[in-house]
C-alpha cells in the first residue's frame, strides 16, 4: 500500500514437494506408529451418531448439512476459561467437552466421536506455503453419565493433544485401515464436526 515492493525470502519447498513428502512418509516408522494410534483409538467406535431428527436418514447422503453458529457472552467465556486454566486445558477443549456432553444427552450414547480440523502444518517448512493442508481428526470421547465435567475436560484435553500429535496420517488412509462399516447414507467415523473461532 505504500508503493514499496514486498521482499519475502524464497520458499524452501513447494506444495508438490509436500505431496511427495507425505506419500513417502506414510511408509516410515513414525507414520506406522501414528497409524497404530488411530487404529487403537477408533477400534470399536460407534459407526453412527444417533441424533434424533425430524426425517429418516436418506439412503444416499445429500450433503445438505447445516451449520449452527453460537456466540457466547464474555461472562460465560470467562467462566469457561477459568475451568480451562484449572484443568490445564484451552478454551477450545472446554467448549469441545461441553459439545460432546450435549451430544451424549441428545443421543443417549456414551461413546461419542466428533470431527475437527487440524492445520496439517506441523512442519516448519509448510508455514508460509500456499495450499490446503487441513487434516480432519476424529476425536473419540467416552462421556459417562457419572463422569464429572472436569474429568471430561481432562479426557478431552488428552484426546485432543494425542490426536494433534498423530495428525500426519491422511484421513482416507485411517478409514482404509480401520475399515468401518461403509454406507452411502453417512460419513465414516464421524457425522458431526466441531469448529471454534474467537473474534
Amino acid at each position: 500500500s505504500a508503493g514499496h515492493r514486498l521482499e519475502k525470502p524464497p520458499l524452501s519447498i513447494q506444495y508438490a514437494d509436500y505431496a511427495v513428502w507425505q506419500q513417502n512418509q506414510q511408509q516410515q516408522e513414525k507414520a506406522l506408529e501414528q497409524l497404530a494410534y488411530w487404529k487403537t483409538q477408533l477400534s470399536g467406535a460407534p459407526a453412527l451418531l444417533q441424533l434424533p431428527t425430524d426425517y429418516v436418514r436418506p439412503t444416499v447422503q445429500s450433503y445438505q448439512g447445516g451449520m449452527e453458529n453460537i456466540a457466547l457472552g464474555s461472562k460465560v467465556l470467562d467462566s469457561l476459561r477459568e475451568i480451562g486454566r484449572q484443568e490445564s486445558a484451552s478454551l477450545y477443549m472446554v467448549l469441545l467437552a461441553s459439545f460432546q456432553l450435549l451430544l451424549m444427552r441428545y443421543t443417549g450414547q456414551e461413546d461419542v466421536v466428533v470431527g475437527t480440523n487440524a492445520s496439517g502444518r506441523e512442519r516448519k517448512e509448510t508455514q508460509d506455503l500456499i495450499g490446503l493442508f487441513v487434516q480432519p481428526l476424529a476425536l473419540r470421547t467416552r462421556v459417562g453419565a457419572d463422569l464429572s465435567f472436569r474429568a471430561l475436560v481432562r479426557q478431552v484435553r488428552d484426546t485432543v493433544l494425542q490426536a494433534t500429535a498423530n495428525q500426519m496420517i491422511p484421513f482416507d488412509r485411517i478409514v482404509d485401515e480401520i475399515q468401518p462399516e461403509r454406507t452411502l447414507s453417512y460419513h465414516p467415523l464421524f457425522q458431526v464436526m466441531f469448529s471454534y473461532f474467537e473474534f
